[in-house]
């Protein structure tokens, strides 16, 4: 499978700047052998469990469906220890995880995590700065069989920021050294925090994932209400390939 992005990045949205690192679809196009492509980089990841691939996705795409209980996508023990972020994803939550209320979307272990939490009605970025955990919520309640929403996540070193359907909610200060990851795996739908390549049951995400995207960069608010907006018209005509 070629990875032709030539025509993503000259793409009129001007959302791919020199900082992305990662970008997983979601489209069925993008798998092959049970590997999600990163059509961005190197980062494949492998599926898990039963994953629904080709399942209807925002603005007319594809997206996978996680069952919450045993699937999730496994990238691999890379994309940690950044000194600026900005993770963000298109989710639609129709429960709640089977074995607790962290619906895990994307994160790397005491690194970053970003989540629905049922229990509390929010949505979380969570940063692993030294040694300790800095979450930052955006509490907007229940988002379950309510639609897609799409979630960012920003860090410039100093300032860590939410936002939901383009527009920040929350703020706060944060500095410090990201944790270190070694040996923990990058996943979609739940995380590593055992360091052996697989997800963990109570914090699997039950519903839709969608495009899920990892900068280097602090974006701007201009450029998360930009990405939002494209997510929303996702069909733009270039090949995906």
């Amino acid at each position: 499978m070629t990875r032709d992005i030539s025509q993503a990045s000259t793409h009129p949205d001007k959302v791919r700047p020199a900082s992305a690192v990662s970008r997983w679809s979601m489209d069925s196009s993008d798998v092959s052998s049970g590997t999600l492509q990163d059509s961005w980089g190197s980062n494949d990841g492998s599926l898990n469990g039963g994953i629904t691939t080709g399942a209807s996705g925002v603005g007319g795409s594809e997206a996978f469906s996680f069952d919450g209980s045993d699937d999730y996508v496994a990238v691999g023990d890379v994309l940690g220890g950044f000194t600026r972020l900005t993770v963000s994803s298109w989710v639609k939550v129709t429960g709640s995880s089977s074995n607790s209320s962290y619906n895990v979307v994307v994160g790397n272990s005491g690194a970053y995590v970003l989540s629905y939490q049922d229990d509390t009605d929010d949505f979380l970025f969570r940063l692993g700065l030294d040694g300790g955990k800095v979450d930052l919520r955006a509490g907007i309640g229940s988002v379950i069989n309510t639609g897609w929403y799409h979630i960012t996540g920003t860090w410039d070193g100093s300032k860590q920021r939410i936002y939901v359907n383009g527009s920040k909610v929350s703020e706060q200060s944060a500095s410090g050294t990201m944790g270190d990851t070694s040996g923990k795996h990058m996943i979609m739908g739940s995380l590593d925090t055992n360091a052996d390549g697989q997800g963990q049951s109570k914090y699997m995400f039950k519903g839709k994932i969608d495009e899920v995207r990892i900068y280097s960069e602090a974006l701007s608010q201009q450029q998360v209400w930009k990405l939002y907006n494209v997510g929303r018209n996702a069909n733009w005509g270039f090949s995906r390939s």
